[in-house]
């Protein structure tokens, strides 16, 4: 199947043993701790108090969704539709950093390296099993910023759309 990007997608589904899923379980909460919009919204509560809640129960609905049995096709750009909807629903951001289809096509990434077993790509993705506790969940800080109208923007990008200087001043 060819995606909006113009690239093909299978849409087989691989069944995965319980351990190929733990360790898809292991990187999509990786990738997960890595999105920077996703740690800045909740870091700064952008979805209220429960937004650490509200990200858990994302990742818990994408990885059912994902390792669903009997499951003929799940695709990448069905993927990225729902985390930009979960994200403007949940946390009121609009992406448009295009971290949600960054996400969904390392998820993908992810599922295909564990069903075949990849080691060097589940390590990449996920680092080494431990190595997580350790670091730490760094988050945020990262490349993106919300906007004053919401909207989740690459840094540097429109910087002066949220400042509070009205350019109407210069009128002497």
């Amino acid at each position: 199947m060819e995606l909006r990007t113009g690239k093909l997608a299978s849409s087989a589904v691989p069944i995965l043993t319980p351990p190929q899923e733990s360790e898809f379980r292991r990187c999509c909460t990786a990738i997960f701790r890595k999105w920077t919009a996703l740690q800045l919204a909740i870091e700064n509560e952008w979805g209220g108090p429960a937004s650490k809640d509200k990200a858990d129960t994302l990742l818990a609905n994408i990885l059912e969704w994902l390792l669903q049995k009997g499951a003929k096709e799940r695709y990448e750009d069905d993927l990225e539709d729902a985390l930009e909807d979960s994200m403007s629903d949940d946390f009121k951001i609009d992406l448009e950093d295009g971290s949600a289809r960054d996400v969904a096509r390392e998820v993908f990434r992810a599922r295909n390296a564990c069903a075949s077993d990849n080691a060097a790509e589940i390590e990449r993705i996920a680092g080494k099993p431990g190595a997580a506790a350790a670091a730490g969940n760094a988050a945020a800080g990262g490349s993106v910023r919300q906007r004053s109208d919401g909207k989740v923007v690459p840094k540097g990008i429109g910087v002066d759309d949220d400042s509070d200087d009205d350019d109407d001043d210069d009128d002497d």
